[in-house]
């Protein structure tokens, strides 16, 4: 219902009863009508256009566990029941120094910061999204695992790579869009009927997740292994221990011994070579389940 119609519908009632107001009506009762009349055929247009418009059906999520109501910093979170929604707000990112990667996620899985994710705060889990950097208009496709950020200031948490993609990991933070991907959501294994999650029956495999793979890199002078820290921090968690006669730099924990060679081979020339290692306190104490990571392209010098 627009204004022209209303103005319309007002000047034809006018032109049809406009002599019978002034032959046989007061001015007082013709000021009254002329202003209550094109009232109600305004509410009239609006109650003959809504019956004539169909609802907007919504796509209906699959009912888990993670649809449930929860409580974070006392506010109450009350995740949506359809995949649709479009967002605009401020984006971070984490998984750098806040040790999160590794750590299992709200959807069960362990979060990585080297794959395409998101934290969202009502999003069904998992979905896939689009997010459109509103600064400098890079897009790029996520997958929805996570609950977060629980903050009133941002809308979506991405991994480290999605902000690097984006182009906002330097900032901090950025402007952004959020369109879901109803489709490629509903394609999903998760969210398919009658998806059952496989049980592992392997023991073997099943501890698998439950462990944690750390990179050593011993220092060879005392002074600079502050500057090794700080230089290592945006890899992970880092912290400092002696081991065999000197101190060594721990970065980790990593969910996959993977994802530790990759961030070892990335240790800059003129360090030691990083050591994968499993646990700390093996490592230490015995020299079992250790992996010595080379960097690409290194010629072994003859001594």
């Amino acid at each position: 219902m627009t204004i022209k119609n209303v103005l319309w519908f007002s000047y034809m009632a006018k032109l049809i009863f406009g002599p019978t107001w002034s032959s046989g009506l007061n001015s007082g009762v013709q000021r009254m009508t002329s202003t209550i009349l094109p009232l109600l055929a305004s509410a009239m247009m609006v109650f003959l256009s809504g019956c004539s418009v169909s609802q907007v059906t919504k796509t209906p999520s699959p009912v888990r566990s993670t649809s449930r109501p929860y409580v974070v910093k006392n506010c109450v979170y009350v995740p949506q029941k359809h995949f649709e929604l479009v967002q605009t707000g401020i984006a971070s990112y984490y998984g750098g120094k806040d040790g999160c990667h590794g750590a299992k996620t709200a959807s069960g899985e362990r979060f990585n910061m080297f794959q395409l994710s998101a934290a969202h705060k009502t999003l069904p889990l998992p979905s896939m999204i689009m997010v459109e950097n509103l600064e400098n208009g890079k897009k790029l496709v996520l997958r929805v695992n996570d609950r977060g950020p629980f903050s009133s200031r941002r809308i979506l948490d991405v991994s480290v790579t999605a902000a690097r993609r984006l182009g906002f990991y330097h900032k901090g933070c950025a402007k952004v869009r959020i369109y879901t991907l109803v489709g490629e959501s509903l394609k999903m294994p998760e969210n398919r009927p009658g998806f059952c999650k496989k049980k592992k029956h392997n023991q073997e495999q099943g501890n698998l997740s439950l462990r944690r793979y750390y990179i050593q890199v011993p220092c060879r002078h005392k002074k600079g292994v502050m500057d090794m820290k700080k230089t290592m921090s945006s890899w992970g968690r880092t912290h400092i221990q002696r081991s065999g006669g000197r101190q060594c730099i721990w970065i980790g924990p990593y969910s996959t011994q993977v994802a530790a060679a990759q961030v070892c081979q990335r240790i800059p020339k003129g360090y030691v070579d990083g050591i994968v290692c499993q646990n700390i306190g093996k490592a230490r104490h015995q020299n079992k389940k250790i992996k010595r990571v080379r960097r690409p392209n290194q010629k072994r010098t003859k001594k």
